[in-house]
Order: structure tokens, then sequence, then C-alpha cells
């Protein structure tokens, strides 16, 4: 109803907070915005969504994150291949012509996977609500090392990524061209961990930790921790009030 009042008064605020406020102060602003479009949207269906699930403001944001793990695993195992791969001339001549005809092969899929995947990642990416959702998005995306956030390196530590540890690899991460959006935090496929756990997973132990993510974000118990990490993911914010237990990192 005053909505006639409100979203000028936001456009100007977020406008002149662009221009010489402080990151967290601009990010903050259009969160606020994002939640008051959600309740206030005039399609009545959409409005009653919001109020059974209040933290799912852009379901398409947690398409991203989804998304964005995907190309992470897929840089990340492709890394381990590429070692392997470079350490054939350790092994005995018949394992090494083995291995000349095995890795390119692993290699070439993990390109094509990653090519689609990248594809999907840009037209999720164009599917956000414009407005303070992409304002928000963008303006987090700006620094290249935007998954450094706290939240975000603690959420690594809890599941025995490397922000648990003292090798530093998620800080010291290249960014290699042609995988941009590849870089970030430790998945299952990180070489590191799965040095440091001493094992590696069968596909049927990765189809359960990919089950108990999905449940654990779609858990309505759990909405403090969605937030939490949607709000990390979009905006970068910095949120004492929803401050998880600190893990080691």
């Amino acid at each position: 109803m005053l909505g006639w009042v409100i979203i000028p008064l936001y456009e100007a605020a977020d406008a002149l907070l662009d221009q010489c406020g402080s990151f967290n102060s601009i990010q903050k602003l259009r969160l606020s915005m994002i939640r008051y479009h959600a309740r206030h949207d005039s399609n009545v269906v959409k409005r009653k969504i919001y109020q059974n699930f209040p933290e799912l403001w852009s379901i398409a944001v947690f398409n991203l994150i989804e998304s964005d793990l995907r190309l992470r695993e897929l840089t990340q195992r492709e890394e381990v291949i590429r070692q392997q791969y470079q350490a054939i001339k350790f092994l005995s001549p018949e394992n090494r012509r083995e291995a000349h005809m095995k890795y390119p092969q692993l290699l070439d899929s993990i390109s094509k996977e990653y090519w689609e995947e990248e594809r999907s990642y840009y037209y999720l990416e164009a599917s956000l609500l414009n407005g303070p959702v992409t304002r928000a998005y963008s303006k987090n995306r700006e620094n290249p090392r935007w998954y450094l956030h706290k939240d975000l390196r603690n959420d690594c530590a809890g599941k025995g990524g490397c922000c648990g540890r003292g090798c530093g690899c998620c800080e010291n991460r290249e960014i290699i061209p042609g995988r941009m959006k590849g870089v970030g935090h430790c998945t299952s496929e990180c070489g590191c961990c799965i040095q440091n756990r001493d094992f590696e997973l069968t596909p049927e132990e990765e189809e359960k930790l990919v089950k108990i993510r999905f449940d654990t974000l779609n858990d309505d118990r759990n909405r403090t921790y969605r937030r939490r990490l949607l709000e990390a993911f979009l905006s970068g914010v910095e949120s004492k009030k929803k401050a998880a237990p600190t893990w080691r990192g």
C-alpha cells in the first residue's frame, strides 16, 4: 500500500549508498528491499509462498549455489587428474601407455561437463529477479574473492574443508583462465581434502552427500543456516545476529 512512497525512497537511498556508503550498508539495504518486495508482491500465490518460506525469496539463488558447487567439483577433480597425469613418468612403460589413453579422455569429459554447467550457471544468473537481487549479487561479485566471506569459510571448515586446516588452499586457489566460475571452497573432489582424509568416496557415498546437502537446505528446521548461506552467497553481508558455531579456520 505504501509502495509508491517506499520504493522511490529506496531507489534514492540505494543510489546514494552505492556511491558513498559502505559495502555492508548498501547490501543490507538491498536485502531489506528483497524481503519487502516478497511480502508485498502483487501475486497472491507468491505472497503465500513467502509467508510459508520467508527465507526463500529467490529460488534461483539456491539453484545458483548448487551450480556453483558443481563447477567447483569439476574444477577440483580436473586439478587432481592433471596432477595424476603429470605423475605417469613414474609408472612402468605398460601402465604409462594405459595412462596416456585414460587421462586425456577423462580431461576431455570434464571439460565438456564444465562447458555445459557454466552455461547453466549463466542462465540461472540471468533468471535472478531484476532490482535489489541482481544489484546485491553484482556488487558482491565485484570482488573476485567474494567466496572468502567469513560464513562461507566457516561452512567450508565445518564440512571438513581446507578452511579448517592451516594449508591455506582456499585462500590461495589459482583463478585459472577458462575455469573462472570454478574457483572457491572445497568439495569432495578437493585433492588436499582427499589426501587429508586418506580415502576416496564411492559414487554411492557421493550421492549420499548430495542428498544430505539437499535435505539440509530444504529442511524447515534449518532456516537459520539456510538464510546465512543464502545471504553470504548473494550479498556478502557480514551478519553477527546469525553467527554460526565457529570452526577452526
